[in-house]
């Protein structure tokens, strides 16, 4: 490439550097000492024609929009081993006593707990027991609360009574694959109780005899509780509703509520089983319906809570005017 000295400086003061500019590429010579500017625009067109080639390649490999995403976890499953594993601690801790620690031991990680001073192996038992809430307290460490049916050794009965239901936390850590508690297990308070539910029931009555509805009501319930009768001549055709399994021998209707949610007609029955002269009292839910002349049962409930009063008071049910009421709808 033929290099050819600037121009005067007074010529170069004349012109802006712009026009200098210009006036060097029109004539395919450039100003001496610029001679890198061609070496560095060839690097950059060869820079943009390596990346072009690269990106290419990049869009030829990877997969179409339409590939399906990889799997996202969204997070950990159900720890039902670590509800287990309390509440298997909480029983056994509930039994041992002064001399028998070392059985706890598999629940704490190998560690012997501390003296257990003064109780009695057996003096407690947990009749039985069932995890309530399992809370998580910390990476791979949860609190886990167990409720026990408590009973304490009397020996003025030389048996044991009941103390009622009692409730236990202990917290559970998962140490190299495997579970273990931190630390023994301590008493805490159930959780709050709600007051009673207003779900619009009338006044629950006593069936009276001929009542249409509280016999059907009587004879689905039975066929249900004692396998004796055909279930499926008062069920609804696509009810789905089956028998329980047998275990009554016989079930007396004692007596009925009604209300209406969305236009369905639902009773509240109270109904006495008894199996082998040992009384059991059952409460049922159904929606009733006429089909063909006759009552059958819909469905089993709970349902939604009816806002409204409802429309067919428990007398009027009682004196077996429902028939009327849904008759006329």
């Amino acid at each position: 490439m033929k290099l050819r000295r600037v121009r005067s400086e007074s010529a170069g003061r004349d012109q802006s550097p712009s026009d200098t500019a210009a006036g060097a590429l029109s004539d395919g010579t450039l100003p001496l000492g610029r001679w890198w500017v061609s070496r560095a625009v060839a690097v950059a067109l060869w820079s943009l024609v390596v990346a072009a080639v690269v990106l290419a390649g990049l869009a030829f490999a990877r997969p179409s929009s339409s590939a399906a995403p990889a799997p996202v976890v969204v997070g950990e499953g159900a720890r039902w081993d670590v509800a287990g594993f309390a509440e298997l601690f909480v029983v056994g801790y509930v039994e041992v006593g002064d001399g028998d620690e070392e059985s706890l031991t598999p629940y704490l990680g190998g560690a012997t707990p501390g003296s257990l001073r003064g109780a009695v192996t057996g003096a407690w038992f947990a009749s039985s027991s069932t995890t309530t809430a399992v809370a998580l307290t910390g990476e791979d460490r949860w609190r886990v609360t167990v409720a026990v049916e408590l009973l304490r050794r009397d020996v003025d009965v030389d048996g044991f009574v009941s103390l009622g239901v009692r409730f236990f936390d202990v917290e559970i850590a998962a140490v190299d694959g495997g579970l273990v508690a931190t630390s023994l297990p301590w008493m805490v308070p159930g959780p709050p109780v709600a007051d009673s539910v207003d779900d619009g029931w009338g006044q629950a009555e006593a069936p009276t005899a001929g009542d249409p509805v509280a016999d059907t009501v009587e004879r689905f319930v039975s066929a249900l509780l004692t396998g004796n009768g055909e279930l499926g001549r008062y069920a609804a055709p696509g009810s789905g509703l089956r028998a329980a399994p047998a275990t009554f021998e016989s079930v007396a209707l004692d007596r009925l509520a009604t209300r209406r949610v969305d236009g369905r007609v639902w009773v509240r029955a109270w109904v006495e089983a008894v199996s082998a002269g040992s009384v059991l009292w059952l409460t049922y839910d159904l929606a009733v319906e006429q089909r063909d002349g006759r009552w059958e049962i819909a469905a089993m409930g709970p349902e939604p809570v009816a806002s409204d009063t409802p429309d067919v008071p428990a007398d009027v049910a009682a004196n077996g005017a429902v028939t009327e009421s849904i008759e006329g709808d």
